[in-house]
């Protein structure tokens, strides 16, 4: 079995970079405009504002996956390495 290095600063900075990200979708959002009129023209920018609002989403909820994944890596590698080290002591 190989050993697993990981930088925990490293990850932690990546895990705020992230957070920030986030927050910045979070603080942005914006509701799909309504259009009024009629005709294919204005009816396919309603869906791209549309479109758009569920890509905004999907992104903040994949972020706040990722953010979750990765706080569960490191507290599970200093968890382990924590406990091996008082193995070996």
């Amino acid at each position: 079995m190989s050993e697993i290095k990981i930088d925990v600063d490293s990850l932690e900075s990546g895990i705020n970079n992230l957070k920030e990200l986030k927050s910045k979708i979070s603080t942005n959002k914006s509701n799909a405009p309504t259009v009024v009129g009629g005709g294919s023209t204005v009816a396919n920018i309603e869906k791209i504002g549309i479109d758009f609002k569920n890509i905004e989403d999907k992104m903040e909820l994949l972020l706040q996956n990722t953010i979750s994944l990765l706080n569960n890596i490191k507290s599970s590698y200093v968890s382990s390495d924590n406990n091996a080290a008082k193995t070996i002591k």
